[in-house]
């Protein structure tokens, strides 16, 4: 069960929800919410914290604009939208903090603390730069947990040197080729890549500079060979991680006699998110 607090900042006092284990006592995690608030998602990932012997807050970091959380229903990512447009995000990265010292400070916390963050709140916890080649898409991305979007040009250039000013902490590459070799030689020292796909080719023209001077690691995914249970880990995270509502925003059904219409959008990249075809219509 949680127990709602106040934390006090500078505007006054902000809303909190705080869980604590079955022993009263342990390290603390800030649980930082997604665009729709402090929602029945993320009260169950703080009691989830809080089972494992944690002591979880979650501040309502939309206070601010008097929400707690978005209500349930088929304009709900529109209403979570307007609300994250109302709310700054300097100040709400401030409220973060405030929280994060308050949960520090609270007698129940027996030594470190930590910051997980969903959607809206990952973005709070460290800044997600998505690149699209679709910038209409901005806000779309942002409402999934970017905090800042680019557009793909800026990494669709070869470098012109092997390392370029550090920008990124970790990179999820799902292209290869160019845009691979620009984004490892943005990554800061000790950052990481994960690499899963090849959009843009098996080949990138880039350097072991990042590996050897900035002591960056790369990962690649594998899912063909990967064993058994590590698949089946996989696919329990994200039955219980992933907000199955964000999943849905990224789906789209079409009809079989849709195709002829439809392909070429896709070729184009004109379509958001992934179709599922109805071969009934």
């Amino acid at each position: 069960m949680s127990e709602r607090i106040e934390v006090e900042t500078d505007a006054g006092a902000m809303p909190a929800q705080l869980w604590l284990p079955e022993g009263g006592r342990g390290p603390g995690i800030l649980l930082l919410q997604e665009i729709f608030g402090v929602s029945a998602y993320i009260r169950r990932r703080a009691a989830d914290l809080a089972g494992l012997g944690y002591v979880v807050l979650a501040p309502e970091l939309f206070w601010r604009a008097g929400v707690t959380e978005v209500a349930n229903g088929p304009d709900m990512l529109d209403e979570a939208m307007a609300v994250t447009g109302r709310t700054d995000w300097d100040t709400a990265v401030a409220d973060a903090v405030t929280a994060l010292r308050a949960l520090r400070e609270r007698p129940e916390v027996s030594s470190g603390v930590g910051v997980v963050g969903f959607c809206y709140g990952g973005g709070l916890g460290y800044a997600v730069v998505a690149a699209t080649g679709r910038p209409e898409e901005g806000d779309y991305l942002k409402a999934l947990g970017a905090a800042t979007v680019i557009e793909r040009k800026e990494l669709t250039e070869a470098p012109d040197r092997p390392l370029l000013s550090e920008r990124y902490a970790g990179v999820v590459d799902t292209v290869s080729g160019v845009m691979l070799a620009r984004a490892l030689a943005q990554v800061k020292y000790g950052g990481a890549a994960a690499v899963c796909g090849l959009a843009g080719g098996p080949a990138f023209p880039g350097s072991i500079l990042p590996f050897i001077l900035r002591g960056v690691a790369m990962y690649g995914i594998d899912s063909v060979m990967m064993p058994k249970g590590p698949r089946e880990e996989a696919w329990r995270r994200l039955g219980s991680d992933l907000p199955l509502d964000r999943l849905d925003s990224t789906v789209s059904e079409a009809g079989l006699g849709d195709l002829l219409a439809l392909a070429p959008k896709i070729l184009k990249g004109a379509v958001r998110g992934r179709v599922v075809v109805d071969v009934s219509k």
